[in-house]
C-alpha cells in the first residue's frame, strides 16, 4: 500500500506501548499524517484536560480526521469520539472505566478473539448497535496484522465523506 498523505490520524495509545507499538508504526508507514497521543492516560482529570486542549488546538475535518485507539487508548478515543463528533477505530478496546453515555458516531472496532487482556463482550455490551464489529479470530491484544485495519482506513473515511 502506497503512503497516504491526506487523511490525519490521532493515534491513542495503549499503556506500556506508545511509539514502540507495531500497530502504531505500521500505520504511520502508511498514513504519513499520524500522530501519537503522548498522555499519561491513566490520571483520567488531567489526561482529560490536556487531551480535549491539545484536541482543540488542532485543525479536525470530520471528513478526514479519525480517531484510532487500542486497549485503554480505545477508551479515551471513544471518549473524544464523543466530544469531537471524529469517526473513530478502535483496537481491542478497553471500555470498562466508561460510564459515559454513548453518542452514535461512525466506530468500527476490531476485536482479537485471542486476547487475553480485554474482555470483548464487555466491549460489546458498552457499544452495542453503535458500531461495526470486526472480530479477528487469530488475533490477540496487540494484532501481528495490522493489514485489515490499514485496509480499513480510507474506506472508511470515504464512505463517511461520500
Amino acid at each position: 500500500m502506497e503512503l497516504v498523505k491526506d487523511i490525519q490520524i490521532f493515534y491513542f495509545w495503549d499503556v506500556n506501548s506508545g511509539e514502540l507499538s507495531p500497530t502504531f508504526n505500521r500505520i504511520k508507514e502508511v498514513f504519513s499524517n499520524t500522530q501519537l497521543l503522548k498522555f499519561n492516560f491513566l490520571e483520567y482529570d488531567k489526561a482529560y484536560k490536556e487531551v480535549e486542549s491539545f484536541l482543540r488546538n488542532q485543525t479536525l475535518d470530520d471528513l478526514q480526521t479519525v480517531f484510532i485507539g487500542s486497549g485503554l487508548g480505545g477508551y479515551w478515543a471513544n471518549l473524544f469520539c464523543s466530544v469531537f463528533g471524529i469517526q473513530t477505530i478502535l483496537i481491542n478496546p478497553s471500555l470498562r472505566p466508561s460510564d459515559i453515555s454513548i453518542r452514535i458516531y461512525p466506530r468500527v472496532v476490531f476485536i482479537g478473539l485471542q486476547d487475553k487482556v480485554v474482555n470483548y463482550q464487555e466491549t460489546k455490551k458498552v457499544l452495542g448497535n453503535n458500531a461495526r464489529f470486526i472480530f479477528l479470530p487469530y488475533e490477540g491484544h496487540e494484532l501481528k496484522n495490522v493489514q485489515p485495519v490499514l485496509d480499513l482506513i480510507p474506506k472508511f473515511v470515504n464512505t463517511v465523506s461520500g
